[in-house]
């Protein structure tokens, strides 16, 4: 059956759902929380029916009375670490990355890109992170790419994987 989970989510941001080892379903999300503050949540759906409330994992207070068309990304580890990468732009737009913390700040916060960048997306497999993003350039756009082979808690550089002129949507 259909279950609510919050009164307000941002209706056109994509929903970013992973399958977590015991084979519940992990939702990261873009909420609503209180006058338009467009933060994000995470829930899981449970495979007996059950739905967690969902807590707020994104602390940016970022105040803003439009949908950004930009859902986050969500990849859960082997040791259940969940790595999740979003868009916002409280102190101008960038895409960021942390491990998700239910309630609690995310942990390794790093900001992958600034103005120009968006949909990003993460991927993992043992201690290896892998991010990709777009990014608009003067030559048109950029498939970037950041590894970590630490479970997230450091990032090499970013670099260009893939250009092109033609408009691009998401990784």
């Amino acid at each position: 059956p259909d279950h609510k989970l919050m009164d307000h989510s941002c209706e056109c941001c994509r929903i970013a759902l992973e399958r977590e080892p015991d084979g519940n379903v992990a939702a990261f999300f873009r909420g609503v929380f209180g006058d338009n503050i467009r933060d994000h949540a995470f829930a899981v759906l449970r495979t007996d029916g059950k739905v967690d409330h969902p807590e707020r994992v994104t602390f940016s207070g970022w105040r803003i009375a439009a949908c950004p068309h930009q859902g986050p990304g969500l990849a859960i580890g082997s040791n259940g670490v969940l790595h999740g990468v979003w868009y916002e732009a409280s102190h101008g737009p960038a895409i960021w990355y942390g491990q998700l913390d239910p309630g609690h700040l995310p942990r390794h916060k790093l900001k992958l890109g600034g103005p120009g960048a968006g949909h990003a997306d993460v991927a993992v497999r043992n201690r290896n992170v892998w991010v990709v993003w777009n990014q608009v350039s003067a030559k048109g756009y950029q498939l970037m790419l950041r590894a970590s082979h630490d479970d997230g808690v450091t990032f090499g550089a970013p670099r260009v994987i893939a250009e092109s002129t033609a408009a691009v949507y998401s990784p």
